[in-house]
């Protein structure tokens, strides 16, 4: 049984862990990228559309996907990034489009 504190603790963690994700500007502005482009990216083209590094991009992509942000697919011998269909990635994304970054 869990205690009164649970269902709190429970919502401080994901907020803690969602702020930690698109809290970080890299991360932010790959998310930003994928969303302004709506379709499967290469590391290549979200260097591109982010202006950030490719080796900054591989190392953001990963947490991003673990987070549930972004979904990958391996297309020959490249990896092509999207946007994940979660509730979490679409109120991200009106939360974009309300503050005018879309």
């Amino acid at each position: 049984m869990q205690g009164i504190g649970a269902p709190a603790r429970r919502g401080r963690e994901f907020e803690k862990r969602v702020l930690g994700l698109v809290g970080n500007p890299s991360r932010l502005r790959i998310l930003l990228a994928l969303a302004r482009h709506r379709e499967e990216l290469s590391v290549y083209k979200i260097a591109k559309f982010s202006g950030l590094g490719r080796a900054s991009i591989t190392k953001h992509l990963p947490l991003l996907a673990e987070g549930g942000l972004v979904r990958k697919r391996a297309y020959g011998r490249i990896s092509l990034y999207s946007l994940s269909e979660s509730p979490l990635t679409r109120g991200l994304m009106a939360f974009f489009r309300e503050a005018g970054l879309l």
